[in-house]
């Protein structure tokens, strides 16, 4: 059975009680795709919504469409800053969060040892989310 992506995204994101984005954003030198502060409003529009109980710095892989290679991306990006990332880590969370979806079961997602170790010498923590559309094969006989 072929399986078939429909879409894919690899996200970094930096949580801290710590550090604001701008902090996080001076010592990795780039620019975040989008951040949250500490205390803001979680819908502005909402005054009587909930708010933020960290900062939050992320950096979206978003091509090219695989996940492994928005992974290998992401993988490339911290080995290029490891010093800064470990230090981070000593006042913040760090981990990518992995969505995507296929537009059948199963789905498979391969990681290769030198990209393990890459996340593990931080550590960052790998988060997957998986959708499935239900379109196409079933594994039901």
């Amino acid at each position: 059975m072929e399986q078939k992506l429909l879409w894919s995204t690899a996200t970094l994101r930096v949580h801290s009680k710590q550090l604001d984005a701008e902090e996080i954003t001076e010592r990795l030198g780039v620019a975040p795709t989008k951040t949250q502060r500490l205390g803001e409003l979680m819908s502005p529009r909402y005054p009587e919504s909930s708010v933020f109980d960290e900062n939050l710095w992320l950096l979206d892989f978003e091509q090219p469409s695989s996940l492994e290679a928005q992974l290998g991306q992401v993988s490339n990006f911290v080995s290029e800053h490891l010093a800064v990332f470990r230090e981070l880590a000593r006042v913040s969370e760090i981990d990518v969060f992995c969505g995507c979806s296929f537009a059948s079961e199963p789905g498979t997602v391969a990681l290769s040892p030198d990209m393990i170790n890459s996340f593990a010498q931080v550590p960052i923590e790998i988060v997957f989310d998986f959708y499935f559309s239900g379109e196409g094969d079933s594994l039901d006989p």
